[in-house]
């Protein structure tokens, strides 16, 4: 997924920029977004930001001077009129006279289920972009579980009805984070259930229940190394890459995270390096600029060390996502030429905020080569941003597997009147001619069928016995012929 970011700011999941000036001065006031629905009060030293929907206004961040010059770029268009952009986004803002009254009220308990449920239900009425596409009548669900809520519900039920009603959108980039107490409740109430799925995964593999799980970075890196004698690997496994032969290479991408090059040691544990980078990426004042900077770094890299051979495997099978900056880093190491890759627009009210158009072009050492993407029903969010852009940035590249998954939307962050954070789509990614491929994904041109419910990618991509990868099994038929 596009990550959710805490620190999110405004209405950005992954946008890293520096601002133009020191001063707060010249956009002092009262801002309201166009969609996104947010809205700013700038005052001299601080900025406070307000979630704001038909029934609430939530306060749900402030934010220092110094942190705001440090992520972001705002421009004063006129006196009324803010734009803020870096990334692929650009955003506007118009000055209104003062908060909204709801912003002030101070009247209902911010605990009050109903009122909590309320809040959540309107802002995703509001800003959703999904229902018509994922064949959900929102009205319905609202009858449905606010039935079910009395103004004695307790948390743990509010949250499992607030879930439930959520995961009816079936869109990966829709969800609810509770306190670690509820979080704690959660998986103990959900134990069972685990365990029964768990139990019929190793039986289908013929595998004893009793056995511990296998780590998944261990079979990825199995997987590539019955092609490649001398996999190299970089922050634990987020990329994987080596020569099959002389004439073709392989990138695993495994996710568009953890790219920030911190020279984690590569002696010691996984688990122990997770730890680490983690602490790194706490302590950075723009962990988004630093996880750009890391796959800059690591793809000049790869490209330097595949850059004879005439074909480049790029797998994203088992890509969840991450950061939009991260994919264009490595997107333009393929590119063949300068174009229009992809343009995006939010939910505004009936209608939708102004398109933003997204060019790219390759890098000073970009590939030469043919390159062949692998997609799967795991390909999701910005690794299929990244495949969406590649349709432009490399016409000619062959995509090999199945349906990505179909949720490409930054995550819109909001936070309840009770402190519970939840994200929701609110942006449409569309090809330079208009597609969108939300809720169905983007389909391969040579299909490798992968089931797209209850499929275990130990059984689904790994053949044991042969030792072969059916989808790189046929990019190399594809090779020779």
């Amino acid at each position: 997924m596009k990550l959710f970011r805490t620190l999110l700011l405004f209405v950005f999941t992954s946008i890293s920029i520096t601002a133009q000036t020191n001063s707060l001065k010249p956009f002092e006031g009262v801002w309201l977004s166009e969609g996104y629905g947010r809205v700013i009060d700038i005052k001299k030293n601080k900025a406070l930001v307000y979630d704001i929907c038909e029934v609430n206004c939530n306060k749900s961040q402030t934010i220092s001077k110094e942190m705001l010059f440090n992520l972001f770029e705002i421009t004063k268009v006129n006196d009324t009129r803010l734009e803020v952009s870096g990334g692929i986004t650009k955003l506007y803002f118009n000055k209104i006279n003062r908060l909204p009254e709801l912003c002030s009220e101070n009247i209902k308990d911010k605990n009050d289920p109903l009122y909590n449920f309320e809040t959540l239900w309107h802002t995703f009425n509001e800003n959703y972009c999904y229902f018509q596409e994922r064949k959900i009548d929102w009205v319905a669900l609202k009858t449905k579980y606010k039935s079910q809520i009395r103004s004695n519900t307790k948390p743990f039920e509010l949250y499992l009805l607030m879930k439930d009603m959520i995961s009816e959108l079936n869109d990966g980039h829709s969800n609810i984070y509770v306190p670690k107490k509820l979080e704690k409740e959660y998986r103990k109430h959900q134990a069972a259930e685990r365990e029964i799925r768990r139990k019929k995964i190793l039986d289908s593999l013929g595998q004893d229940y009793k056995l511990p799980p296998i780590h998944v970075n261990s079979i990825r890196l199995k997987m590539i190394g019955n092609y490649v004698k001398n996999v190299k690997t970089y922050n634990f496994g987020v990329l994987n890459y080596g020569l099959i032969n002389n004439e073709v290479a392989i990138v695993q991408i495994n996710g568009m995270d953890q790219f920030a090059n911190y020279n984690i040691p590569s002696d010691i544990s996984e688990s122990k390096a997770e730890r680490l980078y983690e602490k790194y990426s706490n302590k950075s004042d723009n962990y988004d600029r630093d996880n750009a900077n890391g796959a800059a770094f690591i793809m000049d890299k790869v490209i330097s060390e595949i850059k004879n051979t005439k074909y480049c495997i790029i797998d994203i099978r088992f890509n969840g996502g991450g950061f939009d900056e991260v994919q264009l880093e490595i997107l333009k190491r393929f590119a063949t030429q300068d174009t229009l890759i992809v343009t995006k627009k939010a939910r505004a009210g009936n209608g939708f905020t102004k398109s933003s158009k997204v060019h790219l072009g390759p890098s000073n050492n970009a590939y030469k080569g043919e390159v062949y993407i692998l997609t799967s029903p795991l390909t999701a969010s910005a690794a299929e941003d990244f495949t969406l852009c590649a349709m432009s940035a490399i016409p000619n590249a062959a995509r090999v597997g199945s349906n990505t998954q179909g949720i490409f939307s930054d995550i819109l962050d909001k936070k309840l009147p009770n402190g519970w954070e939840y994200g929701l789509s609110n942006e449409i990614y569309e090809s330079p001619n208009g597609v969108s491929y939300e809720a169905i994904g983007i389909p391969p041109h040579h299909l490798v069928e992968y089931n797209k419910k209850g499929y275990w990618f130990y059984k689904e991509f790994y053949d044991n016995k042969t030792k072969k990868d059916e989808a790189i099994e046929v990019v190399l038929k594809l090779i020779k012929n």
